[in-house]
């Protein structure tokens, strides 16, 4: 991944995941022929049955090229996602009019913070609604306002600024994606990717109107088939066509293993040290019991730092 002065530095990700299936009973056959893909781009495995069942990453003749924020997305979900050195505590309700309520507190060292998020839902228009400490965030989505359509209106208070309103389009071979910012000189973004479940291309260009120029410049390409999503991104080559001066280059390796469909383990290591590890429980129906880990394998004088996370739905 190629970066500019305000964006990550190049990354060469290599990633080996294993059957995840987490949730789902599977057949002895399928459970004992775990499969490992190793790449210098992102990679991972999918041949799972939860990954199956979602229209917008399976390989197998359904499905569309999707959007530009899901091209990485499963691979930075499996290097990133459920790594923390915090303790968290989530309380998700929901009712039979549609209304759900997720509670969620985080102790960071001796700081302790909330969030409260409300989702109302009536026929093809959903409402979330965040509160945090400071603000409010609200986002109105509607679904197919106009056939293969969405709607979506956000804005958050106090900020008077922050109102946007996107639309989203889903075809079997385009996935685009618009956005302009309600103010006098809105910043107006553009995402499209064209292609098929299997190979797709796409950019995600930013323009501010107030200084006419382009804020943003990225590029993606992604591959999947039943075994493997293969992607790599660009950000902002538009900008930076000569040498890059940068940090230091991080490169995080990853594996991930389901230990029975109810308990899943991760791993991934960095070239500078740094190891962490995930075990996941899934003690009942969405409900998860994670504790993860963190050890410099450089500074082993260093005392690990340990996350605990709960997450309830009844």
């Amino acid at each position: 991944m190629l970066a500019g002065t305000s964006a990550l530095p190049e990354r060469s990700v290599s990633v080996t995941q294993r059957e995840r299936g987490r949730g789902r009973r599977r057949s002895q056959s399928e459970s004992s022929t775990p499969q490992e893909i190793r790449s210098t781009t992102r990679v991972y495995n999918i041949k799972t049955s939860e990954d199956r069942d979602d229209p917008k990453i399976i390989a197998d003749g359904q499905g569309g090229s999707g959007l530009y924020t899901e091209i990485g997305k499963k691979a930075r979900d499996l290097l990133y996602k459920d790594y923390q050195t915090d303790q968290k505590f989530t309380l998700t309700t929901t009712s039979p009019t549609g209304v759900a309520i997720t509670s969620a507190g985080t102790k960071k060292g001796e700081l302790f913070f909330a969030d409260v998020n409300t989702q109302l839902k009536n026929k093809n228009v959903t409402t979330d609604i965040k509160w945090t400490d400071s603000n409010l965030f609200t986002t109105i989505t509607v679904d197919e306002p106009a056939p293969v359509l969405k709607a979506i209106f956000s804005f958050r208070v106090p900020d008077q600024m922050s109102g946007k309103i996107e639309l989203q389009y889903l075809h079997e071979y385009a996935g685009i994606s618009s956005s302009i910012g309600l103010t006098a000189n809105p910043v107006v973004n553009f995402s499209g990717v064209l292609g098929t479940n299997v190979l797709a291309l796409g950019t995600d260009i930013s323009f501010d109107t107030k200084t006419r120029n382009f804020t943003k410049c990225n590029t993606g390409l992604s591959f999947s088939n039943v075994d493997l999503i293969a992607s790599l991104a660009l950000v902002d080559p538009c900008f930076h066509m000569g040498p890059i001066a940068s940090q230091p280059m991080r490169t995080p390796s990853g594996t991930q293993h389901a230990i029975d469909p109810l308990t899943m383990v991760k791993a991934r290591v960095n070239n500078v040290g740094m190891a962490s590890a995930v075990i996941q429980h899934e003690w009942r129906p969405k409900s998860l019991f994670t504790i993860s880990g963190e050890v410099d394998t450089k500074s082993i004088d260093k005392s690990p730092k340990v996350g605990l996370a709960l997450a309830l739905k009844p």
